[in-house]
């Protein structure tokens, strides 16, 4: 394997790494992005109720909101899970990131099969040196 194949791989790594760091910083920023417009948007309603369906007591106030944007936040936390996933899964199956164009040809899998050359015996002896057949 030469040099550039050793910098396509570590740029590929790279990539999937920064995927993934791209995935877990989105999701503080979904939640954040939640916890801004709901507070921003929202606002406290003494005439609100809740009842609690395991006890059904029933209480007064708390926020309220109408407003669509918190879903934005939840949006981007779960296309962080997906980076995240994808990233994780393209780092650890590099079969995900495509061929390289210089694949070790010993390890590949036809070279593989080739070597693989079926050796047929008759008879229970000792193995007949090589050459010897």
């Amino acid at each position: 394997m030469g040099w550039d194949a050793d910098m396509k791989r570590k740029t590929k790594v790279r990539l999937w790494i920064a995927t993934i760091v791209i995935g877990v910083l989105m999701i503080p920023a979904g939640v954040g992005w939640i916890i801004y417009t709901v507070t921003q948007t929202g606002h406290y309603d003494s005439n609100a109720e809740f009842t609690d369906p395991d006890t059904h007591i029933t209480s007064h106030g708390g926020y309220v909101n109408s407003s669509p944007l918190p879903f934005l936040g939840f949006a981007l936390c779960f296309a962080g899970g997906i980076l995240i996933t994808v990233g994780s899964l393209g780092l650890t199956f590099g079969w995900l990131s495509g061929d390289d164009d210089d694949d070790d040809t010993y390890t590949s899998t036809s070279a593989a099969f080739a070597r693989s050359t079926p050796t047929t015996r008759v008879g229970w002896g000792a193995e007949a040196p090589p050459g010897e057949s």
